[in-house]
């Protein structure tokens, strides 16, 4: 920070306990989301006038240009402070682009865990517009990181965007990580592969159901359709449609079915508009019953911040498991290759899942699930990779009671060969790392256990696993919150104003809550 900006730090009194009235008015524009141009309303300027007469409104340009980048440089600073107190951190970026702008919004998060509370922690590190098929240079990725300090700290990432590609350096510093719904949409999409007309007939079917209730009154009163996007994006942009969304679409087309199927049998069904047959109902139903077993797994399992990595094996095996019961070997039947289909794309998920040490770590980690999910062994990598972590050898010296001294005299060798190799694993020293593992394997845990409670009530009784389930168990599951945050900056930068601004809004509305001003 240079001296002309720290001097107008310190006369905005955005480092003091109680800041100046540019200060406050622009932070407050930033926590509830307010769109700027209020501070030009004659209303508010009239409220403000009454309730405090010893501030003087400025322009709005004023606040944008001079009073929000010395908010934004106090913030970095405190979002720094905090993660040089994070042993591990894991990055997510995120994408988002708007059909209004076409533009590409990119952020970057940092996760991590506070030691003492075990609580979750996160910071937004940027938030930056950038032109459509753009990219966000390595540099400038790299410069970031420094500056926060986290760059050497980084076990892994989360990052589909094509905005950021050249982060190969990234990689071989920490692990990629998988995005859950990402896998969970492409598993959907994946669905449509043998069958791509059947859901453009499912929009026209939507489509043309509404333009009904329009003409004819009679159909509105029995069911209510709401107006949905939805139709279009399948027309427009299959690609872009999530699992939810093929859901809803889904489940609208049926119940749309299920109501003419009532009009029919009193003759009244106008023959013009789009409707599925019997055989493509009955496909349907079966997707729809694939996506609800998708979505069931997915909100299973629950946390009280968010959504952690340690979920994604658990539920890929869970769902592999149901769906390999739902789908039947007929392959005569069409529903039945769709299903086949997505089991492959499925067990492909999984078993990449499980190849990824990062995660299968979490998985260890988090007391719901352990070790039961996984298709080899983690304990010996846990043992093997982090045994440096304990610096002390439990010595199990084996005694013998006086009473058998005598019977282990006249014990011949070969019994006492098959004595000591039944006794082996107890009479080698174990590290202290083995033996919490051992111990945590046998607690008693279910899929309710909350994990924060867990190492929080045993941190006495596992340390060493307590410490290393702080480095792991903060990472989310998914790369989720760009769409969040280019609506806050739309709420509160209309257009007209620079993108530079608008992504500074985004980033000091996205931290104030957490570290004030």
């Amino acid at each position: 920070m240079d001296e002309k900006r720290r001097d107008q730090l310190s006369s905005t009194s955005f480092g003091n306990s109680t800041p100046s009235g540019n200060g406050t008015v622009i932070a407050m524009i930033c926590e509830d989301r307010l769109p700027v141009t209020i501070l030009d309303g004659p209303g508010f300027r009239k409220f403000l006038e009454k309730s405090r007469p010893d501030v003087q409104l400025k322009h709005v340009s004023y606040y944008t240009q001079n009073v929000l980048p010395i908010l934004c440089d106090n913030l970095e600073e405190k979002v720094r402070r905090d993660l040089t107190f994070a042993t591990n951190v894991s990055l997510v970026f995120d994408t988002f682009k708007s059909d209004a702008d076409r533009d590409e919004h990119v952020s970057l998060s940092a996760y991590w865990m506070n030691i003492q509370t075990m609580e979750p922690r996160h910071a937004l590190l940027f938030y930056k517009t950038v032109p459509e098929s753009s990219e966000i240079s390595s540099l400038f990725i790299h410069s970031k990181l420094a500056k926060y300090e986290v760059h050497q700290k980084t076990i892994g990432y989360i990052s589909e965007s094509p905005s950021i590609s050249n982060i190969d350096w990234l990689e071989n510093i920490s692990t990629k990580l998988p995005d859950f719904e990402a896998i969970l949409d492409e598993i959907s999409r994946s669905i449509y592969s043998s069958s791509t007309d059947l859901l453009r007939k499912v929009a026209h079917t939507v489509i043309d159901f509404q333009k009904m209730q329009k003409d004819q009154e009679t159909t509105a009163s029995k069911i209510q359709i709401l107006e949905t996007a939805l139709p279009n994006v399948v027309l427009e942009r299959p690609d872009s449609l999530s699992r939810r969304g093929h859901q809803e679409i889904l489940r609208i087309a049926l119940n749309i079915s299920a109501i003419r199927n009532t009009i029919n049998s009193s003759g009244n069904e106008d023959q013009r508009y789009t409707k599925l047959t019997e055989e493509e109902i009955k496909v349907t139903s079966f997707i729809f019953s694939i996506l609800e077993q998708i979505q069931e797994a997915h909100n299973q399992i629950r946390h009280r911040y968010y959504q952690t990595a340690s979920v994604i094996i658990p539920s890929l095996r869970v769902l592999l498991h149901k769906l390999t019961d739902v789908v039947k070997n007929d392959p005569s039947s069409p529903e039945q290759s769709i299903g086949r289909n997505v089991l492959n794309k499925l067990e492909t998920a999984a078993n990449d899942s499980q190849k990824n040490m990062v995660l299968k770590t979490a998985t260890f980690l988090d007391p719901r699930f352990k070790d039961a999910f996984f298709f080899e062994c983690h304990k010996s990598y846990m043992i093997h990779n982090f045994k440096d972590r304990c610096g002390k050898v439990i010595k199990e010296e084996v005694l013998v009671a006086p009473k058998n001294e005598e019977k282990n005299r006249q014990m011949s060798v070969f019994d006492s060969f098959i004595q000591e190799k039944s006794n082996g694993s107890s009479s080698e020293p174990k590290t202290e790392l083995e033996t919490e593992i051992e111990n945590y394997l046998k607690e008693e845990t279910n899929s309710r256990t909350d994990p924060i409670d867990f190492w929080l009530q045993n941190q006495c009784k596992f340390p060493i696993l307590k410490y290393l389930a702080a480095q792991y168990l903060a990472t989310p599951a998914s790369a989720s919150g760009a769409k969040k945050l280019y609506e806050d900056g739309e709420k509160i930068i209309p257009t007209g104003f620079s993108d530079n601004s608008r992504d500074s809004f985004v980033f000091c509305s996205a931290n104030i809550d957490v570290y004030g001003y």
